[in-house]
């Protein structure tokens, strides 16, 4: 994960969670964001079977759609694979379980499940539109 560019300009970030509680009982972490959201919507997606590609889109910049993407499983298991692109690069990674990534308005985004019922946690600071969203083909 060190390798991955964090270069607000690309339109993705790779955030840390920071751990703000651990005893016998259980571990709280939890991801502190430097611009708290006016709105947000939640929502999970689960792919339905190995090699199901969701997304290949952005969301145009006049929509203003921010997305956080939590992906939900091990951490030691690849659950997805992640491109990306924007005026600067392409670039692909693979996701495992409790990595984070946020998506910037105007970041063509898809993901590729490895493996079935492969879930993302989706926190947004804008509700959904499907009028906001340009097919942009970048994972198949």
């Amino acid at each position: 994960m060190e390798d991955r560019m964090k270069d607000k300009k690309l339109g993705i970030e790779f955030p840390k969670l920071t751990t703000c509680a651990d005893d016998a009982r259980r571990k709280i972490a939890e991801l502190i964001l430097m611009s708290p959201f006016e709105t947000a919507t939640i929502s999970i997606i689960e792919a339905k079977g190995a090699g199901e590609i969701l997304g290949n889109h952005f969301h145009t910049p006049e929509s203003q759609r921010t997305e956080i993407f939590l992906v939900i499983g091990n951490k030691n298991e690849e659950i997805f694979r992640f491109s990306f692109r924007n005026q600067y690069q392409t670039k692909e990674v693979v996701l495992k379980g409790g990595e984070i990534l946020i998506v910037h308005p105007g970041t063509t985004h898809a993901f590729k499940a490895l493996r079935p019922g492969a879930t993302l946690l989706v926190v947004a600071n804008k509700e959904y539109n499907p009028k906001d969203d340009i097919k942009d083909v970048i994972l198949t």
